[in-house]
């Protein structure tokens, strides 16, 4: 079976339109919900630590959905995590590297 390059153009395009949408529609769904992004230095070891935290409240209880992604190569290499610097980019987060 021989396909067309214009079939073969019109089927990449609407694969890369549904990539676009769902990036999109996650970044929607990330933002309504709460997310923050806190990227944290540790000057000891000239380490990034950095965290992407979600919280989510269902009907003002305390329960909900909440995850936390950390991307750092040892979370616990920093010799004195409190005086790390802390960059807050999207929201509130809390001073230490363990949330």
């Amino acid at each position: 079976m021989k396909i067309s390059y214009s079939v073969l153009v019109g089927i990449m395009a609407i694969f890369v339109f549904a990539a676009v949408a769902l990036t999109l529609a996650l970044y929607a769904f990330l933002k309504i919900q709460g997310a923050h992004e806190c990227i944290y230095y540790c000057p000891e070891t000239d380490n990034i630590i950095c965290a992407f935290h979600t919280e989510v409240n269902m009907n003002n209880n305390e329960g909900g959905m909440n995850f936390t992604s950390l991307c750092h190569r040892d979370m616990y290499n920093c010799q004195n995590p409190k005086h790390s610097y802390k960059f807050d980019v999207k929201g509130p987060c809390n001073n230490s590297v363990e949330d």
